[in-house]
């Protein structure tokens, strides 16, 4: 499974589709042929014989979220928010950013596997003089050749130390449960869990996709109510199980395609992501500490009687011009973030560009000069 390129399902993915597996876009419908293409299942029998699997995790940064919840870098930096299975709904981002601690507990259900994996013939579209650029833009760089069904559970808990002296002792306690060397969370650890958490805020919010109604009461979410449907939620999984990944392959596995491809000059080649992942995962990180810095500095701007302005010789005026001003060089930034990703999207080679992201002003940098509130 770890080896399988996935991508959040939505009810748009069809077999056979291209896709862009770096923004996680979809193209082109009919990019191969798989009508007399061959599957293998993982499920046998009547009964699914099911896949479980609990983590939990301290998060420090938007893109472990991303990277936990199988979610696009690229395509977060171009919407402007972490959007979940398919766009459905979107994280809180600025409660994450207010928070002292975030912590990620996730369940993973597989009920079956459905992947296509012979017979299968790439359906050129007869475009005279394709070029790699254009080749990209029609069917991206995969197409979707199977599916995952089963469920997603994921429960975001934000949290906010009471007694500021606790804070620490807090953080210590979460990481021995979820990151320690006994890593492998269960429901059995509950009662660690909210033992740890009665000295501080606890907010909740739940995502889950497949089991149906995992919480028929609308109980308000809690730490409580969170476990109780983490641990039962396999079960609920198996009597509605629903799509969850789509399977991604790539274009070049087919040899078709491969002969094809070099029938052009140059010949076309699919563009590879591995290393603008990581890249991207960085630029997500300066996107949403900007998103953040934006938030502060429009505060500042309605609120101007409740800040002051930064000890640093460049900080920021309070004038409100001069707050405005900031404002639109802060967006500017952002602007910038995102041609960057455009630009990986485009040639994800310049990952190996010495300059980096050297054009993009840290936003810790900018931070220290914006206003900050009065105490």
């Amino acid at each position: 499974m770890s080896t399988l390129l996935l991508a959040p399902f939505d009810a748009s993915m069809c077999l056979g589709q291209g896709y862009n597996s770096f923004m996680h876009a979809p193209c082109i419908c009919d990019a191969v042929d798989i009508k007399n293409a061959t599957y293998i299942a993982s499920k046998e029998g009547s009964t699914p014989s099911q896949t479980v699997s609990y983590s939990a995790e301290v998060i420090e940064k938007m893109s472990d979220f991303v990277r936990a919840m199988n979610i696009s870098a690229g395509s977060s930096i171009r919407t402007g928010s972490v959007s979940v299975f398919g766009g459905g709904s979107s994280i809180d981002e600025m409660k994450f950013a207010e928070s002292d601690l975030n912590a990620v507990i996730s369940v993973k259900v597989v009920n079956e596997t459905r992947n296509f994996q012979e017979n299968i013939s790439f359906k050129e579209i007869g475009v005279k003089n394709l070029d790699n650029a254009q080749f990209h833009e029609i069917y991206g760089d995969t197409f979707i050749s199977g599916f995952i069904e089963g469920g997603v559970f994921h429960g975001i808990i934000n949290i906010k130390s009471i007694d500021a002296s606790k804070k620490s002792e807090i953080k210590n306690k979460l990481r021995s449960l979820f990151n320690g060397t006994n890593s492998e969370w269960s429901p059995s650890s509950s009662a660690d869990l909210i033992e740890a958490l009665r000295q501080a805020d606890v907010s909740v919010t739940v995502y889950w996709s497949g089991g149906s109604m995992i919480n028929p009461s609308n109980e308000e979410w809690n730490i409580e109510s969170l476990i109780r449907a983490a641990s039962a939620f396999s079960d609920k999984v198996l009597k509605c199980p629903q799509r969850t990944c789509a399977i991604l392959t790539r274009y070049d596995t087919l040899p078709d395609f491969v002969v094809w491809s070099r029938g052009f000059s140059p010949a076309i080649c699919v563009r590879q992501y591995d290393g603008a992942r990581g890249f991207a995962s960085e630029l997500l990180d300066m996107y949403m500490e900007y998103k953040g810095n934006l938030f502060l500095l429009n505060d500042a701007i309605h609120h101007q009687d409740r800040y002051e302005r930064s000890s640093r010789p460049d900080g920021v005026d309070m004038a409100l011009s001069s707050l405005i001003e900031a404002r639109t060089s802060l967006r500017f930034e952002m602007i910038k973030i995102v041609r960057k990703i455009e630009a990986l999207d485009r040639d994800p080679e310049m990952v190996n560009d010495p300059l980096g992201k050297g054009d993009i002003t840290a936003p810790e940098l900018w931070r220290a000069r914006l206003p900050f509130k009065k105490r």
